[in-house]
């Protein structure tokens, strides 16, 4: 099975009737993750990006990017990135680039949440 990347058209913002057709049936595990996020008082803006041709999400608190988020055929994916000193002992599961320690989580049902936004939480608070 191969992943395929949505929202790569420039023309066209993920609005709430675009995001709705891409998620389908994650729909319902995009809106708890969106309320999750509000709750953590962080705003979620849409940009479209150049270097990858799609739009990305980008979760922040303030002036600090928490998080970045695409959305996918079979999920939407939310990653966090890290210095290998803060990232929490949590995760075994990382990857890197350069200094930069990321994780990624591929939300398809939304069993994924709960780890996921205790990360965020953790994300946003570091100093």
């Amino acid at each position: 099975m191969t992943d395929i990347q949505l929202l790569k058209d420039p023309d066209v913002q993920p609005t709430a009737d675009v995001l709705e057709a891409a998620l389908g049936d994650r729909k319902k595990a995009y809106d708890e993750f969106t309320s999750g996020i509000a709750e953590k008082d962080i705003d979620l803006e849409w940009r479209y990006y150049n270097d990858g041709k799609s739009w990305l999400g980008k979760g922040t608190r303030k002036k600090k990017t928490v998080f970045w988020m695409s959305v996918w055929e079979e999920y939407f994916q939310v990653t966090l990135f890290f210095t290998e000193k803060t990232l929490p002992a949590t995760v075994s599961d990382a990857g890197t680039i350069g200094k930069s320690v990321y994780v990624v989580t591929k939300v398809r049902d939304g069993t994924e949440l709960g780890h996921l936004l205790e990360l965020i939480e953790y994300k946003k608070n570091l100093k």
